[in-house]
């Protein structure tokens, strides 16, 4: 019984190490900033497995009485500025910090969906630079959880939804820790 009970507290340790946040570079310099500009990267995005053009020519074969090439612009592309940000202001507002695709400021986030299923399960990589310089400042992945009933697009908008909000989290967690 020792034994059973020291392998299960030793289990929860390792899953406990795998679950912390995981960055290369700091979040330091974004302590203090009120607004972050935010530009999207689809570049290289993979869709249902498919880079897009791929995907765009499966989904209208797949669903031939709708505009594949429409869906994607008006429908499923805006869900990441919309969702995403979306809850991602939300939860920032009581830190006086917010994300924003327009106006100048210190340092500029990508963010990048590696993949997105249909579901709308995905990986979004975010990238933080300096905007004068370039430099990268912080560089992360987040893995957002789709939802289970709904048009595509609303799929998309639960994942973004969840991805904005781990994101949130993210950066209270690590700019709290800087002033502690």
């Amino acid at each position: 019984m020792k034994k059973l009970l020291l392998l299960a507290v030793v289990l929860m340790a390792a899953v406990a190490v795998n679950a912390k946040d995981e960055f290369t570079g700091s979040f330091a310099p974004l302590a203090g900033e009120a607004k972050i500009k935010v530009v999207e990267d689809w570049n290289n995005t993979k869709i249902v497995g498919r880079q897009l053009a791929d995907w765009l020519e499966y989904r209208q074969a797949e669903q031939p009485e709708y505009n594949a090439e429409n869906e994607w612009e008006n429908e499923l592309k805006p869900q990441l500025k919309e969702c995403l940000l979306g809850k991602a202001n939300e939860k920032l507002e009581d830190m006086g910090l917010f994300l924003s695709e327009t106006g100048e400021t210190k340092f500029v986030m990508t963010v990048h969906p590696v993949s997105v299923e249909k579901k709308g399960n995905q990986v979004v990589e975010f990238t933080v630079r300096e905007a004068s310089t370039q430099k990268e400042v912080v560089k992360f992945t987040i893995n957002g959880k789709g939802g289970t009933f709904g048009s595509m697009s609303n799929l998309w908008g639960d994942g973004f939804k969840d991805t904005g909000k781990k994101l949130a989290n993210l950066l209270k967690n690590e700019l709290n820790k800087l002033k502690q």
